[in-house]
């Protein structure tokens, strides 16, 4: 399952269009909702694409959570507005395993989340 969380409705809905094809797909615009999800189903998700900026609460907070409850779970962060440094150290504390800059070039993006995806099955399943 792919998690997508993104206080852009517009966004949101774009990606689980893109991906609802492939995988089975949950949107959340509000991350304290996708966070009880992710809490009530910690071995459920496998890869969980966040938005960096949002009025609720940060995407590196979001980020930190998810990791908090399964540390296999795969974060792909996206943004058009970053603080680069911030995002080097998630990355570097594998808070976030990787990051895509907006306006998304989905076909990478696609890779990205198959690629994470069996990444978390194979380290799920040892």
């Amino acid at each position: 399952m792919l998690v997508i969380i993104d206080d852009d409705a517009v966004a949101g809905e774009s990606l689980s269009d893109v991906f609802s094809e492939l995988y089975p797909v949950r949107f959340f615009q509000s991350p304290t909702e996708a966070l009880k999800f992710i809490e009530t189903e910690p071995f459920f998700p496998q890869v969980c694409i966040v938005d960096y900026r949002m009025p609720e609460m940060s995407g590196a907070f979001v980020a930190r959570r998810i990791k908090q409850l399964n540390r296999d779970l795969q974060v792909i962060m996206i943004s058009g507005f970053v603080d680069f440094e911030d995002v080097q150290e998630l990355l570097k504390q594998r808070d976030v395993d990787e990051f895509h800059r907006k306006p998304l070039d989905v076909q990478a993006l696609k890779k990205s989340v198959e690629f994470r995806r069996k990444l978390f099955l194979k380290r799920s399943a040892i």
